[in-house]
């Protein structure tokens, strides 16, 4: 952002955005045919997703954007210079903040200005040739098309209710309709050689799900769905063994409390369950196996 006039070109950083970038969750607002990247408090990505799969050809194509996205605002700058010393308008209707990019295409790129002082917004599109990246001669255009898009209204926020603090704990404390409604709406965070990526269900509760084709796209998310289908089922298994093993030791219930923190999909039949003790400092994973479609828990491994 800007507040004074002329402003100085260079007020983006390409270095900077890429770590922003590296570290960003990512999230899609529709079924994956976009995916929407906060890189900070005030600038974000949008970029379209043809495959509705989002991976490491299309975590380039946003890298090579970032990269060349200083040079595109300084342009959009001194076009505000010019076009204010033309026109002699007040200088203050050129103040702006650049708050989105959207990623069209590849080639076509599509960014979304403020004015800061007049309350305005504006796009700015640039295209690629065989001679680089160059904006789209006019004037600013008033924007009805782009900007930030909510994907949670605050009256449908979901408390997370995986975790207990009683003893004996209650059955059911998942809900597959809960975790479906989590996981529209959750960012992922692919590991960096794309081997896997984290769903942050909530703020407690991560599904962690391997590549083998090194693309999250609809197969993956499928996978993921199946298992959230059959989550509460594998919940209960665990508690009602933690139960029955409380009651054979005879052990302070207090040890079993425990929260569900982590489900690890090695492949679409083979699942571990990770549990954090909510009553003392302990953790444990548990393995489930799918055979004719039942996942069957086959043994306990605690630490």
């Amino acid at each position: 952002m800007n507040d004074s006039w002329p402003p100085q070109p260079g007020r983006l950083d390409a270095a900077k955005l890429l770590r922003q970038f590296k570290g960003a969750a990512i999230y899609s607002p529709d079924d994956w045919r976009t995916i929407e990247v906060e890189l900070n408090d005030d600038f974000t990505l949008l970029v379209h997703l043809p495959e509705m799969a989002y991976g490491p050809e299309a975590q380039a194509m946003i890298e090579n954007v970032l990269t060349v996205l200083p040079v595109m605002d300084d342009g959009v700058i001194e076009s505000c210079i010019s076009h204010q010393k033309e026109t002699k308008a007040n200088a203050r209707n050129y103040q702006n903040a650049l708050v989105l990019a959207a990623i069209e295409s590849p080639d076509h790129v599509v960014l979304t200005y403020f004015a800061t002082r007049i309350e305005r917004i504006w796009t700015e599109s640039f295209t690629r040739t065989g001679d680089g990246w160059k904006r789209v001669p006019g004037s600013p255009n008033d924007s009805r098309n782009h900007g930030r898009q909510t994907t949670l209204d605050p009256g449908e926020e979901v408390q997370p209710s995986h975790m207990h603090s009683s003893w004996p704990p209650q059955l059911g404390r998942l809900k597959a309709t809960e975790l479906f409604r989590q996981f529209e709406r959750a960012p992922v965070l692919p590991a960096a050689d794309w081997e896997t990526i984290e769903v942050m269900i909530n703020d407690d509760f991560s599904v962690v799900i391997a590549l083998p084709e090194k693309s999250y796209g609809p197969e993956s998310r499928a996978v993921i769905g199946n298992v959230l289908t059959s989550l509460p089922g594998m919940d209960d298994e665990v508690l009602k063994s933690c139960i029955e093993d409380q009651r054979n030791t005879k052990i302070d219930g207090s040890n079993y409390q425990n929260a569900l923190v982590l489900v690890t999909i090695e492949n679409p039949d083979h699942v571990v369950l990770s549990y954090f003790g909510t009553g003392v400092n302990t953790n444990w994973d548990e393995t489930f196996t799918r055979s004719c479609e039942c996942w069957n828990l086959v043994q306990r491994h605690p630490q």
